[in-house]
């Protein structure tokens, strides 16, 4: 399931595993690609190896599903902490 690569991700994230985040997360996004959650927690991967192509791309997703669902608050919230 997704949510199981999710967390495996976050844990691999903590452990500066940024690499295996980032396949965790992919490997999540086929499974739930309108979760922008998703994307975001891949953004700031990005952000940690300084991959700004792929930072963006993420933040181009995440603005696709918040169109989605509107009332997600928590993607604007994420959305927006990814350019900080």
């Amino acid at each position: 399931m997704a949510s199981d690569l999710e967390l495996k991700a976050k844990e691999a994230f903590e452990d500066d595993n940024y690499d295996l985040a980032y396949d965790l997360l992919t490997q999540a996004i086929g499974l739930s690609p309108n979760n922008a959650d998703l994307y975001a927690d891949r953004a700031q991967v990005n952000i940690k190896v300084n991959n700004l192509t792929g930072m963006h791309f993420c933040y181009e997703k995440i603005k696709a599903c918040v169109f989605l669902i509107p009332s997600c608050l928590f993607c604007v919230y994420h959305e927006l902490s990814a350019w900080n």
